[in-house]
C-alpha cells in the first residue's frame, strides 16, 4: 500500500504553504519598514526640530520668508498672453418683458476654427 495524497490533501497542504509563505512576507515587509525608519528617523527628526526651530524664532522665520521670497521674484513665471485667453465667448442676451422681471439668459458656445 502506497501513500498516495489525494487532490483535497495536496490543496490543503498547498494552503498551509501558501498562508506561511504570506505570513513571511508580511513579516519581512513590516521588518524592512522598522530597518528604514530607524535609518531615516534621526535626519527626519532633526529636520522636524529645525522647522519648530524657525516657527518658534520669528526672526529667522522672517529671514527664511524674505529669502524664499526674492528666489520666487527672480524665477520668471510669464506666459505669453495668447496662451491664457479663453477661447470659449459665452453670450448674454436679456430681454425684458413688460413689467415683469422675467428675463432670458441664452449661452452660445463657440466652434474653435
Amino acid at each position: 500500500m502506497s501513500k498516495k495524497k489525494t487532490y483535497d490533501q495536496k490543496i490543503e497542504e498547498y494552503m498551509e504553504k501558501l498562508k506561511t509563505a504570506q505570513k513571511e512576507k508580511k513579516e519581512f515587509i513590516e521588518k524592512k519598514g522598522r530597518q528604514l525608519w530607524t535609518k531615516i528617523k534621526t535626519p527626519f527628526m532633526e529636520k522636524e526640530k529645525s522647522i519648530e526651530v524657525l516657527l518658534m524664532d520669528k526672526d529667522k522665520l522672517n529671514i527664511v520668508i524674505n529669502e524664499i521670497t526674492k528666489v520666487l521674484d527672480s524665477l520668471s513665471f510669464e506666459t505669453p498672453v495668447e496662451d491664457i485667453t479663453n477661447d470659449n465667448k459665452v453670450e448674454v442676451k436679456k430681454e425684458d418683458k413688460n413689467t415683469t422681471n422675467d428675463s432670458k439668459i441664452e449661452i452660445k458656445k463657440e466652434d474653435k476654427k
